[in-house]
């Protein structure tokens, strides 16, 4: 994600999540992590599936089981990651 992240994505706030793991957060929820292996973001499960069977991202596993509302996409794009964390965003905070 690009630096000065509350001017792209207003409502979102840093915090960390996971552990120390840096994360952002609508309504104290978490919708998007930086990890090591790319963006991980919560959506619906859904639009996961979509993504995984696209080949555009993978799903998150916590002790190896994956998480159904949870994808990692690990190929960099900021534009393209900027727009996946307020579809993220949305979807969160409208729960």
């Amino acid at each position: 994600m690009p630096r000065n992240r509350g001017r792209y994505n207003p409502g979102a706030r840093e915090g960390t999540g996971f552990g120390k793991t840096p994360s952002f957060r609508t309504g104290g929820k978490i919708f998007a992590m930086r990890m090591p292996a790319g963006l991980v973001l919560k959506l619906p499960a859904d639009r996961c599936a979509a993504m995984v069977a696209a080949g555009e991202a993978v799903p998150l596993e916590t002790r190896g089981r994956p998480m159904r509302e949870w994808v990692v996409v690990a190929r960099p794009d900021p534009d393209g990651w900027l727009v996946l964390a307020r579809e993220a965003r949305d979807f969160v905070g409208g729960r």
